[in-house]
């Protein structure tokens, strides 16, 4: 994994894909489910009103990301999540996942193609 500096630079270049449809991708950080707000192959975003706790930071991560062909969820367990940007804006605190995580990276092209399409169709 690169260095944390240099990741942090890279954020802004990322290929994010945002505004993501409820249902499409759900995050489970510890006890708590969040909503991921941006994804990309390199990692993920949530938001929460309010800041995230010392604990609530070092808690593991699950994302579940929906697979149309079999209507289920595939659940993936984070083991290697990295809070790598924690950025507060005027109503809330954005939190930046990096991951190197092998299944994550498997997961993404599917889900990122068919949130690519649905991204499309919303500005038609």
């Amino acid at each position: 994994m690169k260095q944390k500096k240099e990741r942090e630079k890279e954020i802004s270049q990322w290929p994010w894909i945002s505004m993501l449809p409820f249902g499409i991708l759900a995050g489970y950080w510890g006890d708590k489910e969040v909503r991921i707000t941006a994804i990309s192959e390199y990692g993920f975003q949530t938001r929460l009103a309010a800041p995230a706790t010392v604990e609530q930071k070092n808690a593991p991560w699950e994302l579940a990301f929906y697979d149309q062909k079999t209507a289920a969820y595939q659940r993936i367990l984070l083991r290697d999540a990295t809070l790598l940007q924690e950025k507060e804006e005027d109503f809330d605190t954005v939190y930046t996942f990096v991951t190197d995580q092998e299944d994550y990276r498997n997961a993404v092209p599917v889900s990122y193609t068919h949130l690519r399409a649905h991204e499309t169709d919303q500005y038609l």
